[in-house]
């Protein structure tokens, strides 16, 4: 996309650039300009969903395995099964559950595990 199709009044985005302190005035230097809402795909690295191993059973196991399909992508997904005492196991999905991280996702699958147990791992 060219700049000018993204820069506009009220339109949010991430630039990602370089200050050039050569000239009498400091300017801004945009190598990458994306729009926010594109960000989280970008440089999302992986989704980390962590669970508490206390009380869970297969119909809860089925409930996220399916919002996680509803999200189908590209992204790693990683699950970190935590017991009561604190050990953590890591599973790493099989690729046919691989996401596609949004704010909807996360929100979505928050419902299921609880407030802040879904991260987006960056590059």
């Amino acid at each position: 996309r060219k700049a000018p199709d993204l820069i506009k009044e009220d339109n949010l985005v991430y630039v990602h650039g370089r200050l050039n302190l050569r000239e009498e005035e400091p300017k801004l230097v945009a190598e990458d300009i994306i729009p926010l809402e594109k960000v989280k795909e970008r440089f999302t690295k992986s989704v980390l969903v962590r669970m508490s191993t206390a009380g869970l059973e297969e119909s809860m196991m089925k409930r996220i395995k399916g919002k996680i399909r509803k999200f189908k992508g590209k992204i790693p997904l990683y699950i970190d099964l935590v017991s009561p005492e604190g050990r953590k196991v890591r599973l790493a999905a099989d690729k046919e559950l691989y996401v596609q991280p949004s704010t909807e996702m996360i929100s979505e699958l928050e419902d299921l595990v609880g407030a802040g147990n879904v991260k987006l791992l960056t590059k």
